[in-house]
């Protein structure tokens, strides 16, 4: 697994860089731009061949990666990651609209370093508040309104059975 995971994380990490280097990086933020190039399409799959080796990688070994994606900032990243995909495109639009204020030109290399600055910092505010004041009390109300639905120590007594569909012989295979 941990040798798969290397070679998934070069091939993936090899190609994506090389449709990048091919195609430039501006080119796939337009999704028709991108898709006109059809070898282009090979951007999703190498991507998963990359991030699928990083968690092979992670869940085999001990070394420098795990300690990497173990820091304190990365843990605090990802606790808050679902705020930051949901807020993203608010912190986005909030951005643009603070830089059109102030005349910042977003075109110009300046401009677009702090807008990026801007966009990191607002984006994370947006999901650090939510965070503490919607979803950390959500979570604890759960905890607290049904408690007998919220154990850790459920255990399932045996292997359970699941119902497929056998497309060759029209019955179901348990």
């Amino acid at each position: 697994m941990r040798r798969l995971g290397r070679v998934a994380l070069l091939v993936g990490g090899a190609l994506t860089a090389g449709l990048v280097a091919r195609s430039g990086l501006g080119s796939f933020a337009v999704a028709t731009s991108w898709a006109a190039e059809p070898l282009n399409a090979l951007l999703l799959s190498s991507l998963a061949l990359f991030f699928g080796g990083i968690v092979a990688l992670t869940l085999t070994s001990s070394g420098a990666l795990v300690r990497v994606l173990s820091l304190s900032p990365l843990r605090w990243s990802g606790r808050i990651s679902y705020g930051l995909y949901l807020y993203d495109p608010f912190a986005i639009l909030a951005v643009s609209l603070v830089a059109q204020l102030v005349g910042l030109d977003e075109g110009s290399a300046f401009g677009r370093v702090v807008g990026a600055t801007a966009h990191l910092m607002v984006v994370y505010a947006f999901a650090l508040l939510s965070w503490r004041y919607i979803e950390e009390p959500l979570i604890r109300l759960k905890t607290r309104v049904a408690p007998e639905l919220w154990r850790a120590d459920v255990r399932v007594a045996g292997p359970v059975g699941v119902s497929v569909p056998n497309l060759d012989t029209g019955g179901v295979v348990v």
